[in-house]
Parts: C-alpha cells; sequence; structure tokens
C-alpha cells in the first residue's frame, strides 16, 4: 500500500502548533535526558535503557500515560525543528515499541468477553499511539489484538467477525489529513455490527470535539481511554471462570482434543509423559485456584463498590433519577421516592411530569429540550406535587449522558428547596411593605445601589422637581450632588456600605433636575432592595429653616443695635448732662471729697456706656470696617491681660455687612476662650480671599481643648459653627496640647452663601 507522503515544510507548522500542550514542567528534565540519549555520540542501546529504567521505578502504566505522550510530541519537535535526524527518530520509534513489548511479554490477559482490535488508518504510519493504547489497556487485563498500521476497511471487518471483537480502537496522529480520517470512521461505522463500538485517538482526531461522528467515541488521552475501558466493563464482563457458557465451552474443547490424541495412539503412555500429564494436571489445577481467588477478590471488590453506590447515591441527600428524553423515569434513587413520598418500585417508568405541578409542567419539557440540543448541564425550578395536594418546591439539574445501546439520557438531581423559597417570598413580601410604606411617607427619601438610584417615593420625585420616577430612577446618585460634596458624599456612601448601619446626620447641597440648588439634612442607611445590597437616603429640606435662622440672627443683630443705639443715647447721654452739672455747681457746694467721688463715678458710669454700646454694636464695625473693629477689640484686650496680636485681615470689602458682623462675633467669643482659658502669649488673626469663599483664622500658642477643664459647650464652640452655617459657611476647630488652638472659618462669596452650608 502506498503511503501518504507530507513533507517536512508541511508537518512543522502542525507539530509546532502542538508543541507544549500538555508537557507538565516537572518532565522537562526528563526530555533532555531522552533527546541527549538521541544525540550524535551516544550508543544505540541509550534509548532503551534509559525508558526501560524508567518503566522499572514507575511501572509501565504511568510510563505509556504520562511520559510517553511527552517524550513522543519532545522528539516530533526537534525532528521538526531540525535538532535530530530523520535516523534518531526513527531509532526512537523503534525502541519505544521493542521496550514497550519486551514488558507486555508474559502478562496473559484475563480472558475476558470483550476483546479490543487496534489499528490506524490507511496513510497513517505513526504507531505508537497504538501501543500506548495496547500496554495500558493489557495492564487492565484486556485481551488485544493490535493489527499494526494502515489496515484497510475490509481488513479491520474481517478481523471483528473472525476474532468476536467487540471494541475498534482507531489512533491517528497530527500528519493524516482530517477528510481521511473522517471517511475511515464513517465507513468503519456503516460496515461492523452495531453491537462494536468504535473509540478514536491521538492528534489526528482531535477535531472530534467540534464535530462528532455519531457511534464514534473520542478521546484525547490514554488516560482517558482507561478509564472509559474500566467503565464499560465494570459489572459487564466477567472472567471466563465465573461465566458457565464459556468455561463449558472451552472445558469440552479441551476434552475433545485430548480425547483424540488419546485414541490415535498405538502405546500406552510412557513414565515420561505420565509424568507430562500430571505435572500439566498440578498447572492447571493451580489455574483454576487462581481463577477462584480472582473472582473472590472480583466479588469482594463488587460488594464494595455496590456498598459504596448504595451509600453515595441511595442515602445521598439530593434525590436522583435517569429519565428517558421523553421524560420517563428509569432509575431513581431512596432519597427522591422519599421526597415524593411513594415507593420506589411504582416510580419506574412513570413520567416524570406526573409529579410536577402543571404549572411548572412547560420548565420541565424546555429542560429535557434544552439538554438534549445543547447537550450542556441544564437547570431550572419547578413544584412536585404531593399526597394531599402539598407541594414543594425543587431545584432541577440536568445532565444528558449515553447509555449502552448508544443512546442518551438524562440524569436528574433534585434539591428540595422549599424553604430558600419560603424566605425568598417573605423578603418580597417584606420589600413589598417597604415600598407601600415608603411611597406614601411625607418624607423624600431615594434607595441607591452605591451607584445608580433604584427607588424614589413621592415625596423626592416632588422634591427634584421631576414629573414622574423615570426621571430619577437609573440616575447616577453624585449627579444629583453639588460638586463641592461629592467627595463627602462618596466616602459617606462607602462607609455606609461597610459598616452595613446608619449613620448621623450631615448636610449636603443636591442640585434637582433643573439645576437650581437645594440644602437638604441627610439620613443614610444600609437596607437590602430587590436582594441586593443598598443604601437608603432620607431627606429633609433644610431651606427654610436655614432662613429662619438668619432672620433670627439679623433681628438679635438688629436688636443689639437698637439697645446700643439707646444706651448710648439716653444712659450716656444721662451720665454725660450729670457731669455737667456736677462741674457747673460752685467749688465749694460740695464737700472735695465728695465731689471727687461723683465725678470718679461719672466717669466711670460713661466708660462702662461705652463699653456695652460697643459690645452690643462696634460703631467701628460699620464706620472702618472689620480690620479695626477687630483691632479695638484687641486693644481692649490689652487692658487686662498682656497679650500679643498680630491681625492681618485683608479684602475685607469682599464681605457684606452680615458676613463682617458674623466674623467679628466669632473672633469676640475664641478671644474670650483663649483670655478665659488658654493662658496664650501669642494670637494671630488673619483673612484671606480665595476664589469663591473668604478663610478667616485665629490661631494661639496656648493649651488645647483637650488640656483645658472646660466643655466646649461652654466656650461657645457650638456658636461659632452654628454661626458660621447660618452665613453658608462652615467652621472648623483644631486643637493640640502642644500648638494651641486654630479656629478657622470658611464663608462662600459672591451670595454663595445663599445655598446649602457644608456641616461643621
Amino acid at each position: 500500500m502506498k503511503a501518504l507522503k507530507i513533507s517536512q515544510p508541511e508537518i512543522e507548522p502542525l507539530l509546532a502548533s502542538t508543541a507544549g500542550k500538555s508537557r507538565p514542567p516537572a518532565l522537562d528534565d526528563d526530555v533532555q535526558k531522552l533527546l541527549a540519549c538521541l544525540a550524535p555520540g551516544s550508543a544505540p542501546s541509550d534509548v532503551q535503557d534509559y525508558m526501560a529504567d524508567l518503566i522499572q521505578t514507575e511501572g509501565l502504566l504511568e510510563f505509556v500515560e504520562l511520559r510517553l505522550p511527552v517524550f513522543n510530541r519532545a522528539v516530533g519537535d526537534a525532528w521538526a525543528g531540525g535538532r535530530i535526524g530523520t535516523h534518531a527518530e526513527h531509532h526512537y520509534t523503534e525502541a519505544v515499541m521493542a521496550t514497550v513489548q519486551s514488558h507486555l511479554l508474559g502478562r496473559q490477559p484475563t480472558h475476558f468477553q470483550v476483546r479490543i482490535l487496534l489499528t490506524t488508518p490507511p496513510g497513517e504510519l505513526h504507531g505508537l499511539g497504538l501501543l500506548a493504547v495496547q500496554a495500558a489497556l493489557t495492564l487492565q487485563g484486556a485481551d488485544c489484538f493490535n493489527l499494526g498500521v494502515q489496515t484497510p476497511v475490509s481488513e479491520v471487518v474481517q478481523a471483528v467477525k473472525d476474532w468476536d471483537i467487540t471494541l475498534l480502537a482507531i489512533s491517528a496522529s497530527i500528519v493524516l489529513r482530517p477528510h481521511v480520517a473522517r471517511s475511515y470512521l464513517q465507513e468503519l461505522r456503516s460496515a461492523l455490527p452495531k453491537g462494536c463500538k468504535i473509540w478514536a485517538g491521538g492528534e489526528g482526531y482531535s477535531w472530534l470535539r467540534a464535530s462528532s461522528v455519531a457511534g464514534v467515541q473520542c478521546f484525547q488521552s490514554t488516560s482517558q481511554a482507561v478509564k472509559a475501558w474500566q467503565k464499560m466493563t465494570r459489572g459487564v464482563q466477567t472472567p471466563v471462570a465465573s461465566n458457565p457458557q464459556v468455561l463449558r465451552r472451552h472445558a469440552a474443547a479441551r476434552a475433545r482434543t485430548e480425547a483424540s490424541q488419546s485414541a490415535g495412539g498405538e502405546l500406552p503412555l510412557s513414565p515420561e509423559a505420565l509424568q507430562k500429564t500430571l505435572y500439566e494436571l498440578q498447572v492447571h489445577q493451580i489455574e483454576i485456584e487462581m481463577q477462584n481467588e480472582e473472582l473472590r477478590q472480583t466479588q469482594r471488590r463488587l460488594d464494595a463498590e455496590r456498598e459504596r453506590y448504595f451509600g453515595l447515591y441511595d442515602l445521598a441527600p439530593v434525590g436522583y433519577c435517569t429519565v428517558s428524553p421523553k421524560g420517563l423515569i428509569l432509575k431513581a434513587n431512596l432519597t427522591l421516592a422519599s421526597m415524593l413520598r411513594l415507593a420506589r418500585a411504582t416510580l419506574s417508568e412513570q413520567a416524570l411530569s406526573r409529579f410536577i405541578l402543571p404549572q411548572d409542567q412547560d420548565a420541565f419539557y424546555l429542560l429535557l429540550r434544552r439538554s438534549m440540543q445543547t447537550q450542556e448541564p441544564q437547570e431550572c425550578d419547578v413544584r412536585l406535587v404531593l399526597p394531599g395536594d402539598a407541594h414543594r418546591w425543587v431545584h432541577l439539574q440536568a445532565v444528558l449522558a449515553g447509555d449502552e445501546a448508544g443512546g442518551w439520557r438524562v440524569r436528574l438531581a433534585l434539591s428540595d428547596i422549599t424553604e430558600l423559597k419560603k424566605v425568598q417570598q417573605e423578603l418580597i413580601d417584606s420589600e413589598q411593605r417597604y415600598r407601600t410604606l415608603t411611597d406614601r411617607a411625607p418624607v423624600p427619601l431615594i434607595v441607591h445601589d452605591g451607584k445608580q438610584i433604584v427607588y424614589v417615593n413621592a415625596a423626592a420625585i416632588r422634591m427634584f422637581g421631576a414629573s414622574s420616577a423615570t426621571e430619577l430612577l437609573g440616575t447616577e446618585m453624585f449627579r444629583l450632588v453639588h460638586p463641592d460634596f461629592r467627595e463627602v458624599a462618596r466616602q459617606r456612601v462607602r462607609l455606609s456600605i461597610e459598616q452595613a448601619g446608619s449613620l448621623s446626620a450631615f448636610e449636603y447641597k443636591l442640585l434637582k433636575l433643573d439645576g437650581s440648588t437645594l440644602a437638604v439634612e441627610v439620613q443614610s442607611t444600609s437596607v437590602m432592595f430587590d436582594g441586593a445590597p443598598s443604601v437608603q437616603v432620607a431627606m429633609n429640606d433644610v431651606t427654610e429653616r436655614r432662613d429662619f435662622s438668619k432672620r433670627q440672627l439679623a433681628a438679635v443683630e438688629d436688636e443689639r443695635k437698637r439697645i446700643s443705639r439707646e444706651v448710648h443715647d439716653q444712659v450716656g447721654q444721662v451720665f454725660t448732662a450729670i457731669k455737667l452739672i456736677v462741674q457747673s455747681l460752685p467749688r465749694d457746694a460740695l464737700p472735695k471729697e465728695q465731689g471727687s467721688a461723683i465725678m470718679q463715678a461719672l466717669e466711670m458710669g460713661i466708660a462702662a456706656t461705652r463699653k456695652i454700646t460697643a459690645e452690643l454694636r462696634p460703631p467701628l464695625l460699620d464706620d472702618l470696617g472689620l480690620a479695626a473693629a477687630l483691632d479695638r477689640l484687641c486693644g481692649q484686650m490689652l487692658g487686662v491681660v498682656n497679650l500679643d496680636f498680630e491681625i492681618d485681615v485683608a479684602s475685607q470689602e469682599a464681605l457684606d455687612a452680615n458676613q463682617a458682623l458674623s466674623l467679628f462675633r466669632i473672633a469676640q467669643e475664641a478671644l474670650t476662650n483663649v483670655l478665659k482659658h488658654a493662658a496664650a502669649k501669642h494670637v494671630t488673626i488673619s483673612g484671606r480671599r480665595g476664589n469663591n469663599e473668604y478663610v478667616f483664622r485665629i490661631k494661639d500658642d496656648g493649651r488645647g481643648l483637650k488640656s483645658r477643664n472646660t466643655r466646649a459647650d461652654a466656650m461657645g464652640v457650638a456658636g461659632m459653627q452654628e454661626r458660621a452655617r447660618i452665613m453658608g459657611g462652615r467652621c472648623t476647630i483644631e486643637s493640640n496640647s502642644k500648638k494651641g488652638t486654630l479656629v478657622e472659618v470658611d464663608l462662600p462669596l459672591n451670595g454663595a452663601h445663599e445655598h446649602e452650608p457644608a456641616a461643621c
């Protein structure tokens, strides 16, 4: 027969495409040793000796399953790359065949009923794949017939008939054309009886993964073929000794042979012949005893497998059953029978759909259809009908499997999920109640998943100026937050999700859909919404409250101004008038001591009046501005305590009257605290205009707040922060026992204070 010729340039990319696919890193050293045995200068027996040592150390099965595929690919790569010559590649092939076959000598098959025939298609000259399969299956007790390479279809069919072959193994390397490999399998399948299985393996049949030939099973490794053979022969094939018909045929044939030999002889048996016959009888007896022992071991293994099967299948916590493509129960375990509250014997050949609620039967039929069409695992949830019209939810998992006749079966696993469904329903009911309550709540509520809004109630729709919930659902949450507050909002969202609880109220500036701003107080809480972790945000519009606080502060300042004017105009004038009257009296009208005391009291009254007037409403603030008023305030304190003041207030004209007054009151409160508690030596007051805000700072070098035995609320900290908040800004206080205290106030300019203030 003419061999298929492929040039080296044609085969190099094919070999390169498969190089390194399955070589474990641990075998790289062994590959290098093998290639060294094929290098120039090595002895011809080095390769065979090296592989014989490996087989002796690890065993023939591990050699053919693990090492031989790696060695074959490595030698092919070395030949394709020009690192070894063609003669070295042929020498390697012959060495492998000689080594493996020498280790197979003396290994008698156990006369299993299934016999295996091995060959390659015409045009395939590589037989190492066949040798590997033969060795692996022979070690498993198989009776293998290796026809070598390039056997025509007619010869294979004749061999199958003559030798009662049940399994045909075909091997092809990557050099075989795909259409040749497919045509050979199709001809064999149509010519061979259906009872003869066909296995295909090797790189030449790797395409069978995606495009199968009906009735042909493909394997990508020797170990897969061994596992399939073990599965096929488990409980199906038995040794001759345990098959009475086969044993009787063998015994009868032997008896006829011995009888004919005895009848044809004219002379009686000699002593030597008697001795030989006795020896053969002893050997035969030992063989029978060995077969009996093998049968006993096989029986023990079967018993152990049967017990393990009973524990894993029948007593599994999950219901198992095998159904036909039409849904008829072929096999079921005890758990499924208990789940259906029926005897297992009554389930055989019944349609599983009988035990499924009618509303869910379509889902079951679709499950079977998808399993047959896609040949991939499928799953669904259905309800089983139980006696008394009760039902239980089960989760079905379907896997397609073949049967002994070449057909298909569907294996089903049924897991009871009734309690899970109850929990899910309770969660749905809880969310429904939650929606009912929140939809009617007067407080604006939104729910977001950390990024997008997933729920809004009617109050929130009105607050953001939307016409319906669809305008807000799916919107990125932070798009509704003013840019100045987005980073703070992101931090608080992360904190709310991580802590899985509620956060303290916080004030934000939000954006309505029309772009206008909105001042709100936000309360965040972690919730589960639609089964996913989410954040519920309750919002309280504080715009009116903020306006009221502004009006209240303005009213207080107006009242201070009025009282200051009244004290200055009336009380001050009275003291001045009395002073003039006393000065106009004759010198001897009053005793000298009394006159001096009266004048001193009048001077003190006039000074106190001026002080009260200045504290109620400093005139310099209105006349000369914030810097002058602060300078006057510090000058008054110098008369009480020895302090070093440094005032640097710039761009004060950017402030309106209310802002200037608020900064003065904050400075007045802060300096009072320094005077009473800080024991400072130096105080710095500064003011600078930024892009959109005015930054006002008061820094002292005294004791920090933590080192003072004074309550924070007693020092007016809350008052300073509230004044800043009312003006739309923020007041922060940093205190350190070694570095003193820093009070910093940020007030928005250009009318920005009318928007939502930051939290202090």
